[in-house]
Formats: structure tokens, C-alpha cells, sequence
């Protein structure tokens, strides 16, 4: 099956996130794979959510949903749309921006109908960086409000600002660990 403009594109950003480790040859023959090839269709049309999800890590078996180190055997494409897949590596994903049931131009790559990213290994801190380089920076210069007045304004910047301190201490709670002690029995 012949590949169109978007297909190709979502293949160099494939290649983008787990290259040099990844050929383009594996990456075009993922997604040319029925069942792949079917599920970036029914996403470019519209059908379904609005997000692709592609993981490169060991095959963890059908049903897995805890990972208790390194899986066996080598590293291979797998396809998700969120609502399945353990993540022990990190992955990339594709969103739709666009309203939903709309179809994406196939002939078209590289515009804002499709968005790309990529989540590290701790998916977490992933989001906390973004939210904290990227957004929180725009926000805070950010001078079209429209009819937003000063304090709903001032009470959205605080709270992206709480949300991600929230992150923040999770992730050092997660880092720093929990222990738990032994309960002592009276008698």
C-alpha cells in the first residue's frame, strides 16, 4: 500500500524520536502493517480519539500492566490509542487539532492539523517540563485575554502555577521514595 504525505510525515517523526536505533525501512513497514496502517487511516478520517500513540520497547505480552524490569528480546513498534500499553521507555504520540469527526488532508504534512511529541521515560516529568519551559513562560507574557478580566486572569496563572508545583512534589516524593516502618504491636 502506498503511503500518502501525512503517512510519510508521521514515519520521520517515528524516526525522529527513536532513530538512529530505528531504519526508516522498520518505520514505513510498521506503519504499512494492516492493522496499523488501518488504525492511522481511521485516525486521519476522524473515527475514534484523537490521539496515536507508538511505543519502541520489548514486547511485554498481551495484557501486561505492570513491568518489573528489563523485558525480554528486542525492541519493536507497537501501536496504542491511550487506552492500552504500559510505556517503560519513552514514546511518541500523534493529536489531532482539529474538531473531532473532522478529516485531516492526507496530501498535507507538517501543518497544525496533526501534532507530534514525545514523553521521556518518566512521563510525568516530561509534562512538568513542558508545563513549566514552555507554557508557563507564553502564559505569563501572554497580552490577549479577550474578556477575561485581571482577576480570572490572575487566578489562571496561579493556578497553572500550583499545578505545577503539584507535579513538582510528586516527583520528588517518587524520587525520595516511601518507607514504610514495621508496626509495632502492643499487648
Amino acid at each position: 500500500m502506498s503511503l500518502s504525505d501525512r503517512h510519510r510525515w508521521c514515519v520521520s517523526k517515528i524516526l525522529e524520536a527513536f532513530g538512529p536505533e530505528l531504519t526508516s525501512e522498520a518505520a514505513q513497514a510498521f506503519i504499512r502493517q494492516d492493522g496499523n496502517i488501518q488504525k492511522f487511516n481511521s485516525f486521519f478520517k476522524g473515527d475514534g480519539p484523537g490521539r496515536l500513540f507508538v511505543f519502541y520497547q520489548p514486547d511485554l505480552g498481551d495484557g501486561e500492566q505492570t513491568w518489573t524490569g528489563d523485558a525480554p528480546g528486542p525492541k519493536q513498534l507497537s501501536l496504542s490509542d491511550g487506552s492500552a500499553g504500559l510505556m517503560v521507555h519513552k514514546c511518541c504520540y500523534f493529536i489531532r487539532n482539529v474538531p473531532s469527526g473532522a478529516a485531516l488532508d492526507v496530501t498535507k504534512s507538517g501543518d497544525t492539523d496533526l501534532l507530534f511529541g514525545e514523553l521521556g521515560n518518566s512521563a510525568l516529568g516530561t509534562i512538568e517540563a513542558i508545563l513549566s519551559q514552555s507554557y508557563r513562560p507564553l502564559i505569563d507574557v501572554y497580552d490577549n485575554w479577550g474578556k477575561v478580566d485581571e482577576e480570572q486572569k490572575t487566578d489562571f496563572i496561579n493556578e497553572i502555577g500550583a499545578f505545577i508545583t503539584n507535579i513538582n512534589e510528586a516527583l520528588t516524593s517518587f524520587a525520595s521514595g516511601l518507607e514504610l516502618r514495621a508496626l509495632i504491636q502492643k499487648s
